[in-house]
Parts: structure tokens; sequence; C-alpha cells
């Protein structure tokens, strides 16, 4: 293992990229430093610091998540997560990424703001200069899994890492470039407005104490994708579902959440594509996902969402709903639609970034408005 961190002299800005920084003090220390090439300095000697697996060492891992040959860990979708509290007065971590470009990530220590950074080296300075205590950690990918794969080989710091109680609540959303958080932030480049943990999904299973893990690929349609010009020369949404990556790898997962609910927002799109599908094609489409879906998790819940989109939404609303009824008629069990725009547009101009993508306010609205029906569903009270 390379050891990149130069405290002394010069500093190697090519391995060791700072993330983001907190200090936790008495009231009577100084401001903490802003200069993110100052944090570095604030690591102590590194023989003082410990070098940890990303397996086995207290870290919780949400959403899919892959485990190397290699002792390694990887994901390839966004919103996935990882909790930990740890003693000390920093942690690092070994993070990487193929598209290093395209992926982001947000790291929040002690529950303080979240940080956004893209891991520019071999090693990322989550946080440094601690008061030498328990502490938080939680680092999320905001990028969704278009933009490539994302490898942990480990951490550092100079005290330990400790277990977080595990939340009993799991939903898993399955759902397009709504539920990946593209444009959340406002227009203007893809994937430097994206922002999944802020994506309706995530903010909804905070509100109901849930944990969450989020499928959600951009462009992608039931039977048609919103760029394909011919069906079937696309991977669409049951596909996707079932490659852990977005890509045809078979994977080991870490954990299996086998969540308690599940949310499936996915139908704009096909209405989008150039030749959009028939309503049979669509209805057979989407009631073939929803069946897979239902064998791969026989234990939850199913909700079906009308797309939040308010235009293509509207198309797919009343599909949607005969569906759900007639996987009802065949047998299937606790599934259920819910309407987002039943008493009237629930989202305004004000609320996208473009007409179809929420900003975050608007994501906040759509999860304050599933928030009190998902409760009673599910009797999470």
């Amino acid at each position: 293992m390379q050891k990149n961190l130069l405290i002394a002299g010069t500093l190697c800005l090519g391995l060791l990229t700072v993330a983001a920084w907190q200090m936790l003090k008495p009231a009577a220390a100084p401001p903490p430093v802003v200069a993110s090439t100052q944090q570095a300095l604030l690591l102590p000697d590194p023989a003082k610091l410990h070098l940890l697996k990303p397996v086995g060492v207290g870290v919780r891992y949400y959403g899919r998540w892959d485990k190397a040959a290699d002792g390694s860990i990887r994901t390839g979708r966004g919103s996935s997560y990882l909790r930990a509290d740890f003693t000390g007065t920093c942690l690092t971590v070994f993070l990487s990424s193929a598209g290093q470009d395209a992926i982001w990530w947000r790291v929040s220590i002690d529950d303080g703001e979240l940080r956004r950074f893209k891991p520019g080296g071999e090693e990322t300075v989550l946080a440094a200069g601690l008061v030498p205590q328990l502490h938080s950690v939680l680092l999320v990918r905001d990028t969704e899994g278009l933009g490539g794969l994302s490898t942990i080989k480990g951490f550092r710091t100079d005290g330990t890492i400790v277990k977080q109680p595990k939340l009993q609540r799991k939903i898993e959303f399955i759902g397009d470039s709504v539920l990946a958080g593209a444009f959340a932030e406002g227009p203007g480049d893809y994937w430097e407005q994206e922002n999944g943990y802020m994506s309706f999904g995530p903010q909804l299973a905070r509100m109901l104490q849930a944990d969450w893990s989020v499928i959600a690929t951009s462009g992608e349609g039931v039977v048609l994708n919103a760029s394909e010009e011919e069906e079937g020369t696309q991977t669409h949404a049951l596909k996707d579902y079932l490659s852990p990556f977005n890509n045809d790898e078979e994977i080991n997962q870490l954990n299996n959440q086998r969540p308690q609910l599940i949310i499936i927002n996915h139908g704009a799109n096909d209405f989008e594509a150039p030749k959009p599908p028939t309503p049979e094609q669509f209805i057979q489409g989407y009631m073939e996902m929803v069946r897979q879906v239902r064998e791969q998790n026989p234990q939850a819940v199913i909700i079906c969402l009308e797309p939040v989109p308010y235009e293509s939404g509207s198309i797919a609303r009343p599909l949607i709903r005969r569906a759900v009824k007639q996987l009802r008629r065949e047998g299937v069990k606790d599934l259920h639609f819910i309407a987002l725009n039943n008493k009237g547009q629930l989202l305004l101009d004000e609320d996208f970034a473009d007409g179809e993508h929420p900003l975050v306010s608007g994501h906040t609205k759509v999860a304050e408005q599933l928030k009190d029906k998902v409760a009673a569903l599910m009797k999470w009270y």
C-alpha cells in the first residue's frame, strides 16, 4: 500500500485529495481552516494511522455493493452509502472511481453539512483535526450508475471504527433520472447538477426512518427508452433492475437488504420516445416488470407510482393503474398504485429545473405527498 500523506515538506496533492473537513472544538478554539490544502496538515503523524479493510471493521453499507476477491468493495449505483462511528481525530478513505471525472460523492461528519467532492487521488481525507472522541461518518455516492464504478480499498484513522445500530425499515426505489436526482440542483452540466441523496426516494426514506437502496438510470423506460428509435435495442427497466450495476455482470452482493417496501417510479420515458409504445405494449411490459420484482422480493410490499413528470405521467397513469388491477386479479398481493396528481398538478413550474426533472424543493414536495400514505400502508407510525 502506498503511503501518500506527506505531512512535512511537500504535499502530494495528486495522491491525496482533500474532499471534506470538519473540526469539533471548544468554544475558545480558532475557527476551522477553510483552505483545503491545509486540512492534510491537520492529520497526525502517519505512524499513528491504522490501515483498515473496507469490510469486517464496523462499516455498514446500504444499496448495491460488491465484495471483490481482493477484499475491496465497489458500487455502481447512485445513492449507495455507508455509515460508521469512529474514534480518533481523523478518517481517510481509499476511494477511486472508474469514471473519475463524472462521479461525485458527499460526506458528512457528526451529522454536519454534506460536503460534495470527487475522489481525485488514491486517498481522500474525510475528516481531520477532530476532538479525540466518538464521531460519525456518512459517505454517499451522488452520481447514478451511468457514471461508472466506484471502489473502496480501505480506511485509515488514528482510532477505531464502531458499528452503528441498523434501522429496521428498508425501502428500495426503482426508477429513472427523476429518482437519480438529475438536475435536482438546477439546469447545467448533467453530472454536476445531479443529487441522488436529495431525490424524493432517499428523502422519503429518511422521513420514515428507513434505510434505502436506489436503482435508477436516466432515460430508461419500461418498454422504450427516451432515446430509443426501435424497441429492443437498449436496456430497459427490468433488465437494469436484474443487473446489479447497470451492466451484465454477476456480483457477490455485500448485503442482501431484503426491503420491506419497493417503490417503482417508471413510465415517463416510454412516452418521451420517438415512437411511444401502444397502451397494450406498455401495460404488458409493466406487468412483466412487476412480476419479476415480486419474484425477487416475495416479502415486500410494492407501490407503483404515477411518474413524476406531469405530461408523460398523465399518459402513463391510467395504464399503470390498469396494470396493477390486472396483476391483483392474477393474485399478486401487497401491490398498490398511488397517483401523485389526482387532485391537480402536484409540482408547478417553479418546482422543476426543466419541466421534467424536479429541483430539490420539488423532490421534497413529492416525498411529503407520499409520506403519510406510505406510513399508513406499512403501518409505520
